[in-house]
C-alpha cells in the first residue's frame, strides 16, 4: 500500500513523506508472539498512525488508490 501510494505521488512529480507500516519481526512469524495481545496492539497502532498520515497528508488522501483500499470489503490473502 505505502510503496503503491508513493509511486503514484512521484509519478505526479510530488514526494510522499508518511509514517511508515508496521512491520512483520522474526519473532512473530516463528512463535506465538503474532496472537500475543500486546504484539496486535503494537500492530493496530502502527496501523492507525500509518492511516492518519495518509488520510492527513496534502495530497496523498485525494489518490484514488487510497480510496479504493479504504472502500474495499473483502481482502485477498496469497499464502
Amino acid at each position: 500500500m505505502k510503496n503503491h501510494l508513493r509511486q503514484k505521488m512521484e509519478e505526479k512529480g510530488k514526494r510522499l513523506t508518511i509514517a511508515d507500516l508496521p512491520g512483520d519481526t522474526l519473532t512473530s512469524w516463528l512463535g506465538p508472539g503474532r496472537f500475543e495481545k500486546e504484539f496486535i496492539e503494537e500492530r493496530r497502532l502502527g496501523l492507525e498512525n500509518f492511516l492518519k498520515s495518509v488520510v492527513n497528508h496534502p495530497w496523498a488522501r485525494f489518490e484514488e488508490g487510497l480510496h479504493k483500499f479504504l472502500e474495499k470489503q473483502e481482502f485477498e490473502c496469497k499464502d
